[in-house]
């Protein structure tokens, strides 16, 4: 078994522990974070033990809860994302549904404050498909970032407040970079981590990263840069926003 690194719409529930089993749905614990520069292949029928044993992301604040992000196949050229709650070791839910569109999604970091029940995702979107009741778009109609905006195919970031108890996305925002010409740019998540009264983000930014305002940085050398951006909980405003040889 791999060890794991703690460095701490419409409901489908597609996986359930069993009813005979109590599981105490009370989270307990340190706070846990990790993101990964990649995605993993999971499936709502993965069990606990092939989620350990992947190299998807997975977290728990106490060795019996249990939440691992990942991506399912859906055909030969899409992506869709996957998060999954486990309870002493039975699967209590699979949420399938937070993109199901032609965008390329995945699931690449989770950071859980037990204390407080907050649970936030990070997902990665090459920009959105037509219907936005079938994308991101849906849960960040009140986020900094409403949209993927113009262009298409740069991955960017999507981070998330979740709902620990069955998976319903809370409120959302698009991280994006932003091109001379207007388009999207690359962000690509390396860290999460709660600060006072927010949440912060940590990527690599290709040219050129955001300020608080949404406007662009002006940076020198090439990218990527080492950008942080912190949100307040609901992640509807930006509070504060750095980037290194960037101004």
């Amino acid at each position: 078994m791999k060890k794991l690194l703690v460095l701490f719409f419409g409901i489908s529930l597609l996986g359930c522990a069993d009813d005979e089993s109590e599981v105490n749905m009370d989270l307990s614990g340190s706070v846990v974070s990790l993101v990964r520069e990649s995605s993993s292949i999971l499936s709502a029928e993965s069990s606990l033990e092939e989620v350990l044993n992947s190299d998807a992301v997975v977290i728990t604040p106490d060795n019996q809860t249990y939440f691992a992000i990942g991506y399912r196949q859906v055909s030969s050229n899409n992506q869709n994302p996957i998060l999954l709650r486990y309870d002493n070791g039975s699967l209590t839910w699979a949420r399938t549904d937070y993109e199901t569109s032609g965008d390329d999604g995945t699931g690449r970091g989770l950071i859980l404050d037990p204390e407080r029940n907050l649970l936030y995702a990070v997902f990665t979107s090459t920009g959105t498909q037509g219907d936005a009741n079938a994308d991101y778009r849906r849960f960040c109609s009140n986020g900094w970032l409403t949209s993927y905006g113009q262009g298409g195919g740069a991955k960017v970031v999507v981070l998330a407040q979740i709902d620990p108890n069955n998976g319903d996305p809370l409120s959302g925002t698009f991280v994006t970079a932003q091109l001379s010409n207007g388009n999207a740019n690359t962000v690509q998540a390396t860290g999460l981590s709660f600060v006072s009264n927010g949440v912060q983000l940590e990527a690599n930014s290709f040219f050129s990263p955001r300020k608080i305002d949404k406007s662009t940085f002006s940076c020198e050398g090439s990218s990527p840069f080492r950008y942080t951006i912190s949100f307040d909980l609901e992640l509807q405003n930006a509070i504060e926003a750095s980037a290194i040889g960037c101004q």
